[in-house]
């Protein structure tokens, strides 16, 4: 993290970081902040406010430097934000900081200061949930510099506030914060496995961008079960996704780009687990969605459990795991389908098989470690890396629907093949997994 040589950084080549900041040099941002005198704000380097002139600018290593001078965060790139999440010694990786970005980016489709603040939010969350430190001790031994910085990244990757989230963890009510993630239709319910037993997770449209969330259980709910049910209710509205990064990506592609008239971008939903949508892209491939939808329906009936509101839980691998073939292929699925989840359950249930490792390591790993099983082929491994582990680049190019969706959207003459919707969406990376998703909403 950072430390005494970040600060002599600053110190040694201000020049170099004030011509950053008035060049709006998007590396940079996390490593300093740019502090305008005439306006008493401090900035990040890549800040789109319009830039002072040179004589006007102060560098400091990081935002409490800036307000220990008497400046305040810019309201329009939030500097405390970013900075907390960016301050990484990439050398100590062996690595320099540009090279460091690509490598997050081609491996985890992600930012590394998004992935830092996702941990620091993680590591907080947990803390809430077993102790009874302070808010403000905890956001510090995160890593936050200031309260600010650590109430606005918990907001980002936890969608509520800290206070909020522990006091949900003693009962089974609970609100999010998520713009443009409203379920349709005004709300969802879906069973779900937790730690004490089956509940029925119900979310609805609450307040203007927000929703309110109840575990429905026979049992009280435990904090650990609320903690699951906020994890999960986080994936099903999709809320771990940028979208506010791709629909920045969208408009930089100009007005006359295949996307300015677009509807409002939809965030990505996530299944339950993994492993639920593992079983459905085995489940569903080279089907119509109708009969795919019918097909998941009849694996939560054979492996999953009842809960409460008349829901059923998603499969589980061990109860998949104990069918035989014949009980699948008298719900329809395929002879070949059946052995291909038998033998994806056994590989979970079994440990040969770690999804929770794969979602948090290397897109290339998972993928190939997927398309090694039986009957997951390049769609169905894409499908689990955007709605099983929520990784932000993914594209199955093969996609059929994906190709008539952009034949309409672009008024092409021909259905585009997998080359070619590789190449049209190119432009959207890294946030193509929430591209596909507009196409499919868009043609559905």
């Amino acid at each position: 993290m950072r430390g005494a040589g970040f600060d002599a950084s600053v110190n040694q080549n201000p020049d170099r970081l004030r011509d950053a900041f008035l060049g709006r040099d998007a590396r940079y941002d996390g490593r300093f902040v740019a502090a305008v005198t005439t306006t008493k704000i401090y900035c990040v380097a890549s800040c789109k406010a319009r830039k002072p002139r040179p004589e006007h600018v102060l560098v400091f290593p990081d935002g409490g430097s800036a307000r220990a001078a008497g400046f305040r965060a810019c309201m329009r790139c939030r500097p405390d934000a970013v900075l907390d999440g960016r301050d990484v010694d990439a050398e100590s990786a062996g690595v320099g900081a540009t090279r460091l970005e690509e490598l997050f980016r081609a491996h985890r489709h992600e930012s590394v200061a998004r992935e830092i603040r996702r941990a620091r939010v993680a590591w907080a969350c947990a803390e809430l949930a077993k102790t009874r430190r302070s808010i403000l001790a905890i956001g510090e031994d995160a890593g936050w510099s200031s309260a600010s910085a650590f109430h606005a990244s918990f907001r980002e990757f936890a969608n509520t506030t800290p206070d909020a989230y522990r006091r949900a963890l003693r009962g089974r009510d609970f609100e999010l914060v998520c713009h443009g993630g409203v379920p349709p239709g005004g709300g969802l319910a879906q069973g779900i496995a937790l730690e004490d037993g089956v509940a029925t997770l119900v979310i609805r449209s609450s307040r203007q961008g927000r929703v309110a969330c109840r575990l429905e259980c026979a049992h009280t709910p435990s904090p650990a079960d609320m903690v699951s049910a906020h994890a999960i209710a986080r994936r099903l509205l999709g809320l771990d996704a940028d979208l506010r990064g791709f629909l920045r990506r969208v408009a930089r592609l100009g007005p006359n780009s295949a996307w300015s008239d677009a509807p409002p971008a939809l965030r990505l939903p996530l299944c339950v687990d993994p492993f639920e949508a593992l079983a459905f892209a085995i489940a569903g491939q080279q089907v119509h969605v109708a009969f795919a939808r019918s097909l998941r329906d009849e694996l939560a009936a054979l492996a999953g459990e009842d809960a409460p509101l008349g829901q059923r839980t998603p499969p589980s691998p061990g109860r998949l795991a104990a069918l035989d073939e014949a009980a699948l292929v008298r719900a329809r699925f395929s002879r070949q389908k059946a052995k291909a989840l038998i033998a994806a359950a056994r590989a979970v249930a079994g440990a040969e098989l770690d999804l929770a490792a794969l979602a948090a390591g290397s897109t290339r790993t998972a993928e190939r470690r997927l398309v090694a099983l039986p009957g997951v082929g390049p769609w169905s491994a894409a499908y689990v890396l955007m709605r099983g582990f929520g990784f932000c680049d993914c594209m199955p190019a093969s996609d059929v629907g994906l190709a008539v969706a952009l034949q309409q959207r672009l008024g092409l003459s021909e259905r585009p093949g997998a080359a070619e919707v590789a190449m049209r969406l190119a432009p959207l990376a890294p946030f193509r997994s929430l591209a596909c998703y507009q196409l499919w909403r868009s043609f559905s």
